[in-house]
């Protein structure tokens, strides 16, 4: 009985949060508005994990910047990390789920990048949300090495970047 109420009380206070930054800034090129969302138990958690992979999305869009163009120097982007601690607008709200597994559909539309595969998970709340993501994005960095194109590191990167942003989970059962 004791472990139901701490399971419920557990489920209660999921949140997710959004990460927002707009550049470019000072120290941090990236030349465009990156919005990402991080789920966890709670709200320290959630926001912890939003600004964890906005801070990544961040250092692989710029990977794929200077791939792209080759007068891009590193000091460019050298605080780019430090901006998704301090400059993101983070919002955070309840992410109410059930106690029990859902069928989570995982897409990601970016042609360049994945064939348009759907893959199906099974998790709780906000795990099932960032498990989706994270599967996603393995798969997608595991074709694209597999196909082995003549461009492959630099087509990752770009992948990569996008997977983090473009990566989709719709738990029907959830919502």
């Amino acid at each position: 009985m004791l472990f139901l109420i701490a399971h419920i009380a557990i489920a209660a206070d999921s949140t997710r949060c959004v990460a927002r930054w707009s550049g470019p800034t000072p120290g941090c090129a990236v030349p465009e508005e990156l919005t990402i969302a991080g789920s966890g138990i709670n709200g320290a958690e959630a926001e912890r994990e939003a600004r964890s992979r906005l801070a990544r999305l961040m250092e692989r869009t710029s990977d794929a910047i200077r791939g792209h163009v080759t007068d891009r120097y590193s000091t460019e982007f050298r605080l780019c990390d430090e901006h998704a601690n301090t400059e993101a607008t983070v919002t955070c709200f309840p992410d109410f789920t059930p106690e029990d597994p859902g069928v989570c559909f995982i897409t990601f539309d970016d042609p360049d990048c994945w064939d348009g595969d759907v893959l199906v998970a099974s998790d709780i709340g906000w795990r099932a949300l960032d498990r989706g993501r994270r599967e996603m994005c393995a798969q997608v960095d595991e074709r694209l090495a597999r196909l082995n194109y003549s461009n492959v590191d630099e087509l990752r990167a770009v992948c990569r970047a996008s997977c983090a942003v473009g990566a989709s989970v719709r738990c029907p059962t959830l919502e």
